[in-house]
């Protein structure tokens, strides 16, 4: 029987020490975690995720950066495509987002099984052809036709498992110049600056690929290759020139400058930059100049966004600023009524932009003495601005004022009285209108 026993010991022994053990590697591995990440964040940072309870702090860096990828990847842009289902625009970009992103994956496989450097770019272009170039279903080319359909069939099968994603007709509507550039970006490639002909089965060529260069998405390390000229540089110089907007200072010719050079004629925040120095000039009374610069971006932005980009509405609407200054005002109902138009189709029919650009058309057709035809722009922002905010809103009252000054029965004007504008006696009846007929009443 103690024989027994002891071989009983014998086997739960053994078996006792390695719970042990694994509860200690557990443990160690938990703190050579903590102390990983301790080396990489400030330790009042530490404390911090500690104490949020989510056990992030026992995670690897490795097992932190897989969260992150898979956070972007399945969660933050599918969201975000069916949150801005009311919004044409912003979905359009996400949609834009992930087509990139699942071409760069073809790009990046193609590039890795090439043997050879001497066909690299032999076989970027052909990858290239394959996903940018037009296919006309009426050609007879058999092969052109099955390529699109394969095409149209992987894409779909990637967006619909990647990020939930159904793609119906929306790749027909696709801005390829985008793609392109979203390509080079996340790639690595450098291309000829030509004129790419993307309606016909093969834009591209072998002699338009010029380069590769490596893609370094650490900011730390961005900063010390690029140096100053760096987006992040450019921004901080935009914001520096909003703030001092009134003292003539030109660091937005300097964000300018670094858009240019690092992010391309065709994104979005070069064509920004231009409007942005545009209205600093036109604040130096240089009109001239400022509409050449907001000329400049309206042209980008009709050349890679067209009307699905609400920076559309708001050159319009500095265009014709600007034209007004210029005394052309005949000119500047034009390009109110396409940023109405834009506005309209991005935002709807009753948003607080839109009734901003039923306002603008209002004062610039007051301005060509057309009065009897800016009657109905102006009382069609009345009606949105009561909709929106209320008759009690300073908004509302003061476009209200202006109407009844229009029809001859003047109103006391609240945004006046609010800032302290009007003498005792008129405060005075602004407050209590009723005042006097009430005395002449006793």
């Amino acid at each position: 029987m103690n024989g027994t026993l002891e071989k009983e010991e014998n086997k739960t022994g053994p078996c006792r020490l390695n719970v042990g053990t694994d509860e200690g590697q557990h443990s160690n591995g938990d703190s050579n975690s903590e102390n990983e990440l301790k080396e990489l964040i400030s330790e009042e940072a530490f404390f911090r995720l500690k104490e949020s309870g989510t056990g992030l702090h026992l995670k690897s860096v490795d097992e932190l950066i897989q969260m992150a990828y898979g956070y972007y990847n399945e969660i933050a842009l599918p969201k975000l495509v069916e949150l801005a289902e009311k919004l044409p625009h912003i979905q359009s970009l996400c949609i834009h987002e992930m087509v990139t992103r699942a071409f760069k994956h073809i790009v990046k496989a193609v590039i890795a099984s090439v043997e050879n450097v001497a066909d690299l770019s032999a076989a970027v272009a052909s990858s290239l052809n394959f996903l940018l170039g037009s296919c006309n279903m009426e050609d007879n080319d058999q092969n052109i036709k099955d390529d699109h359909i394969l095409k149209l069939h992987w894409l779909q099968t990637f967006l619909s498992r990647r990020y939930g994603w159904t793609l119906t007709d929306e790749f027909l509507h696709l801005r390829k110049l985008s793609i392109l550039r979203g390509l080079c970006h996340k790639v690595g490639l450098e291309l000829v600056p030509r004129d790419y002909d993307m309606e016909c089965p093969n834009p591209f060529r072998k002699f338009d690929i010029i380069s590769m260069v490596p893609v370094c998405k650490a900011l730390a390390k961005m900063i010390a290759v690029c140096g100053p000229y760096h987006r992040t540089t450019a921004s901080a110089y935009s914001l520096l020139a909003v703030v001092l907007y009134h003292t003539g200072d030109f660091n937005q010719q300097k964000a300018l400058d670094i858009n240019e050079r690092e992010l391309g004629l065709d994104h979005p925040d070069t064509m920004k930059s231009y409007g942005d120095l545009s209205v600093f000039y036109y604040r130096l009374q240089r009109i001239e100049l400022a509409l050449k610069y907001v000329n400049r971006a309206l042209f980008l932005l009709h050349f890679t966004c067209g009307l699905s980009h609400s920076n559309t509405a708001a050159t319009y609407i500095n265009v014709a600023m600007m034209e007004e200054g210029m005394g052309n005002v005949h000119v500047a109902p034009r390009f109110l009524h396409e940023a109405l138009k834009c506005n309209q189709r991005l935002l709807g029919a009753d948003h607080i932009q839109t009734a901003a650009s039923y306002h603008a058309i209002a004062i610039a057709l007051s301005l060509m003495e057309a009065y009897s035809l800016s009657v109905q722009p102006e009382q069609t922002t009345l009606k949105i601005l009561q909709a929106k905010h209320g008759p009690e809103d300073l908004r509302t009252q003061a476009l209200e004022q202006q109407e009844a000054a229009r029809n001859g029965t003047p109103k006391p004007d609240a945004s006046i009285a609010s800032k302290g504008h009007l003498s005792a006696s008129d405060l005075l009846d602004y407050i209590s209108p009723d005042q006097d007929s009430r005395g002449s009443d006793a």
